[in-house]
């Protein structure tokens, strides 16, 4: 008996069946997979893209703005001093200054450091600190901007 070496065409229509459900299982289910997921991450994508718009837009609207005026940072800072009680004392050597003050209620501590970091521009660089009861006492190296 004489076999065929082709096969028959129900037996070439399941070959080709099993081959396309091969191909769908392997390519186009994952892409399909992927364009699932890019539809439900596109509200948070569009909300981010929008967040960084308005951050763009901020960021050259201070670019726009005029540079501020130079400050006699020294000045502010001597200025400012007595808010640190009567027993503060600052050196200023360059760009840097050092104040050191003795029992000042923490409140009036941190209004002082504030008010020196906007109107002088100056950045704390280090700051030693010793706890007494309701008081500290301890100091202070500020940064000053450059003139």
């Amino acid at each position: 008996m004489i076999r065929s070496h082709f096969q028959s065409p129900t037996a070439k229509s399941l070959a080709f069946i099993a081959g396309l459900a091969l191909l769908v299982l392997l390519a186009i289910r994952p892409a399909l997979q992927i364009l699932e997921s890019a539809r439900t991450q596109t509200p948070e994508l569009q909300a981010q893209w929008e967040q960084l718009l308005r951050m763009q837009a901020q960021a050259k609207a201070l670019q726009a703005l005029p540079k501020p005026a130079p400050v006699d940072a020294k000045a502010v800072l001597n200025a400012a001093l007595p808010q640190l009680g009567p027993d503060a004392r600052s050196a200023v050597t360059g760009e840097r200054a050092t104040v050191t003050f003795k029992n000042v209620a923490p409140e009036a501590f941190a209004l002082w450091l504030s008010h020196v970091r906007e109107q002088a521009r100056a950045s704390a660089l280090e700051v030693h600190i010793q706890r007494n009861t309701n008081a500290w006492s301890g100091s202070v190296v500020l940064q000053l901007p450059t003139p």
